[in-house]
């Protein structure tokens, strides 16, 4: 009879499934196994000086871990906070693109932020004081969420608590209707104000508020930008929606802002191709890769945070390698992050497979994964390439002599491995290849990577197209 999952987990130590879920933001342990890529610090920034960055990630690399990893650092833990609204839904988009302006993501963004500061009034005295010794701050920052929010949520808004004198002074000094009824009606007057600011003022009334809430500066968190019907397949739309935005560079590097970008990682040809903003430059750009022994070290930690403590004094971890699952003689954990091919989400998934068929094939919670099973369960190693020093093909460090290459086929390998992880659109890669600039190009270099394929890939795959994007090289060395 099978063994549940949750016992054979207990027996081995850990306290729960380590493998249950691979969305990082269904992971409430993730800061203790986040590992930092090296240019982590430079992407979060400093909150007291903040910069706007973009991030480029193929799906499944770990994106969303990095924004919610700054998202903790840089909000309520950091000293001073910055206020974070994090945006991973694009469904108040208006369906006509063609009239999307960075306007849109500025009322958007002031109604998030307006609502956490209203929280953090309910929830913190002393920010809550602060607002009450300022009346005319707290009509603000009513009146400025009342103009950013849909007009059917506007009348569900809280109203600011507002003695009648108060509100009759607050009139006067603002040049609005005499002795306005009550509080609401001042908010929906005050609000009109707000819509004949230019964005840059906007953006200082808001910094203002989150400044007066506790906060010294505000972080824009955008992320899942190709994750619904209409962008999962055509990053074109995702370019489509984020143009007006990234491409504002006032906007974006406004004093006390910054904006941050999750994005992937087929954008950034496209961003260079349809010539949007200076993205990789202002603001600058970093790409995601994983090494192997990045995706090791991120395993070991998931095992350990999951895992029991073996003794209340040390308090080491009872599991600190996947091997420790597995029956003896092999290294299970190489295996897996060689099968992820640079993939977080793909290691969790196999090591999840390789649990769940374990305990359909055991009677005994004891049992430990045999190595038959995972060599069933994990794909054999792709043999990662390379070129050496000479411009030859080389197979896991191996050259190849047997593979006959054109001319035209040891340009493109040179251009995709110059490049390697990176997407480089059929214009680009065409008119390094050919220099001509002619429209039968594009068709030519078809022709020839079709050829190319046919010689490199027998069994597995090096050359990869990303839809409406280009071409990348993939299951390249990375330490060649």
């Amino acid at each position: 009879m099978p063994v549940q999952i949750r016992r054979w987990l207990e027996v081995q130590g850990f306290e729960r499934n380590p493998f249950e879920y691979y969305e990082a933001d269904r992971e409430e342990l993730l800061a203790s196994y986040f590992v930092e890529p090296e240019w982590f610090e430079a992407l979060r920034g400093d909150p007291r000086q903040p910069a706007s960055a973009v991030l480029f990630a193929p799906r499944g690399y770990g994106k969303t871990s990095q924004r919610l990893q700054i998202a903790r650092l840089c909000g309520l833990e950091a000293q001073p906070p910055a206020l974070v609204v994090q945006i991973t839904d694009y469904k108040w988009l208006p369906a006509d693109l063609a009239t999307l302006t960075a306007r849109d993501y500025l009322r958007y963004i002031a109604e998030q932020a307006c609502r956490q500061l209203w929280e953090r009034c309910q929830s913190n005295p002393e920010a809550h004081q602060r607002f009450l010794e300022q009346p005319h701050t707290l009509l603000r920052l009513h009146a400025l969420r009342y103009w950013a929010s849909p007009p059917p949520y506007r009348m569900r808004l809280p109203e600011p608590a507002l003695a009648p004198e108060t509100v009759a002074e607050l009139a006067r000094a603002y040049r609005l209707p005499a002795t306005p009824p009550n509080a609401r009606t001042l908010v929906e007057e005050f609000a009109g104000h707000y819509e004949g600011l230019t964005d840059s003022d906007l953006q200082t009334e808001l910094l203002e508020l989150a400044r007066l809430g506790g906060f010294v500066s505000l972080y824009i968190l955008l992320d899942r930008t190709d994750e619904d019907q209409w962008t999962i397949h055509n990053p074109e739309m995702v370019l489509a929606r984020l143009r007006p935005l990234i491409s504002d560079l006032p906007v974006i590097e406004h004093p006390g802002y910054a904006f941050k970008f999750f994005l992937p990682d087929v954008l950034e040809s496209l961003f260079a191709e349809h010539r949007v903003g200076r993205v990789g430059e202002r603001p600058p750009g970093y790409l995601l890769r994983w090494r192997e022994h990045d995706l090791l070290a991120m395993l070991a930690r998931r095992l350990q945070a999951y895992s029991q403590p073996a003794g209340r004094v040390t308090r080491a971890a009872l599991v600190n390698r996947f091997q420790d699952l597995c029956e003896p003689g092999g290294d299970a954990d190489a295996q897996l992050a060689r099968a992820a091919q640079g993939s977080p989400r793909r290691m969790i998934q196999l090591a999840r497979e390789l649990v769940k068929q374990h305990c359909n094939l055991i009677d005994t919670p004891e049992a430990r994964i045999s190595r038959a099973l995972l060599n069933r369960i994990i794909p054999q190693p792709v043999p990662l390439l390379s070129l050496d020093a000479e411009g030859f093909v080389c197979f896991d460090a191996q050259r190849d002599e047997t593979l006959q290459l054109t001319p035209t086929d040891r340009k493109i390998l040179d251009e995709l491995w110059q490049r390697r992880g990176k997407i480089i659109s059929k214009s680009d890669l065409a008119s390094k290849i050919y220099h001509k600039n002619e429209l039968n190009d594009i068709e030519a270099l078809e022709k020839a990577i079709k050829r190319l394929r046919s010689k490199l890939e027998k069994q597995h795959k090096y050359i990869d197209y990303a839809r409406h994007a280009g071409y990348r090289l993939i299951n390249y060395d990375p330490d060649r």
